[in-house]
């Protein structure tokens, strides 16, 4: 009993400070949290969201939604843009004409939804013929003497009308002249 009494009366050893966690075990903390966060990415994309079925009607819709030219209001109008003659990117290697240096001239006429859209796109005919030209002195020959090059040219002419004025008053693109040698 005695022994008791003294291990009572015997002050208590201090407590040692309290060491950093390891860097084991910081890294095994890390891991279990990437891989619980993949898991559950992975649960997510394959188990519960279901993504909407493509169907064609779909899709036929999606684009001619995409494809929709502006309702006029009004009597149509027109930006005529005179011809300009633009250099065109060099040829690929390997397409046999690596000398020669090609061209455009182009020359077009955008349709407009109404005259009031054909007076804003005139305000901004700088930055119209700079965006075309940069589009044109970008393509090759071979992509603007395809039907389709011609055709993707016309569509992205109208595009960049409608975003320049951050409106759709462009309806369409007509070429007037339109020149590759």
């Amino acid at each position: 009993m005695s022994e008791k009494k003294e291990e009572a009366a015997a002050p208590a050893a201090p407590a040692a400070p309290r060491a950093k966690p390891p860097l084991a075990m910081i890294l095994l903390l890390l891991n279990a949290l990437a891989t619980l966060g993949a898991v559950g990415m992975l649960v997510y994309s394959r188990i519960l969201y279901k993504r909407p079925p493509i169907t064609e009607s779909g899709e036929a819709e999606r684009l001619k939604k995409k494809l929709e030219k502006p309702k006029p209001s009004g009597p149509p109008g027109a930006v005529v843009f005179t011809p300009v003659t633009i250099n065109l990117a060099p040829p690929e290697a390997g397409t046999g004409s690596e000398n020669k240096i090609h061209y455009a001239t182009l020359a077009f006429t955008i349709s407009t939804v109404d005259q009031s859209a054909a007076q804003k796109l005139e305000s901004i005919r700088p930055l119209l013929q700079d965006r075309m030209i940069s589009m044109v002195s970008k393509r090759s020959y071979q992509e603007l003497t395809s039907v389709q090059g011609r055709f993707l040219l016309r569509t992205q002419l109208r595009d960049a009308a409608n975003q320049v004025a951050k409106e759709a008053l462009a309806a369409d693109v007509y070429f007037t002249e339109f020149v590759v040698q």
